[in-house]
């Protein structure tokens, strides 16, 4: 009975084991992405998340290989060269809890990804988004009214764009209630 019991033991750990071990597969589908997500330990930020600009659909969740680090999967796309299971980029943790290092790739050549960019993801109070700034911008501005007598630089005009709405990624599944519901808008009952 001991020995059974010791075997019983065994076999149990080892088969939790070797499903520890076995490497992460991105879900082919939204209703593999969703069921990975109700099964799965996650963290506030791992999930289901929407590009409204790109219409893409991606699942954030924990890396393999490195502690502190989110792989960003696609999950569904309206662009054809995205096919599901690519890995789009990675999110990386920083000091600061609600803020993450953003690593994406921003061009597709031959259904490889290319070009990758990096940029600053904040997550929101609410836990329903994550919007992005981009961290790599650089500008140059001549100012041909320096090279004239003084007379010229008495009057400045400078018009200036109004900030654009925030870009970012809005989380679509697990809600925040577990009950598929959002804060963007009215809940019926």
């Amino acid at each position: 009975m001991l020995r059974r019991a010791v075997i019983l033991a065994t076999a149990i750990a080892a088969a939790a084991l070797s499903a520890a071990a076995a490497p992460f597969t991105p879900p082919a589908d939204i209703l593999e992405a969703r069921e990975l997500c109700d099964h799965a330990d996650l963290r506030p930020i791992e999930g289901l998340w929407s590009y409204p600009e790109d219409d893409v659909t991606v699942l954030v969740y924990r890396s393999d290989e490195k502690k502190g680090t989110y792989d960003i999967h696609v999950v569904e796309a309206a662009d054809c060269s995205l096919k599901p299971g690519m890995k789009l980029g990675e999110l990386a943790s920083t000091a600061d809890p609600d803020k993450y290092t953003l690593r994406l790739f921003t061009r597709v050549k031959k259904g490889i990804l290319t070009a990758p960019s990096e940029a600053l993801a904040t997550y929101s109070e609410n836990k329903e988004a994550l919007t992005v700034k981009r961290t790599n911008k650089f500008s140059l501005r001549f100012n041909p009214t320096r090279l004239l007598p003084s007379f010229w630089r008495l009057i400045s005009v400078n018009i200036r764009p109004g900030d654009p709405a925030p870009e970012g990624l809005i989380k679509v599944y697990p809600s925040y209630d577990g009950n598929n519901s959002t804060r963007r808008g009215p809940r019926y009952l």
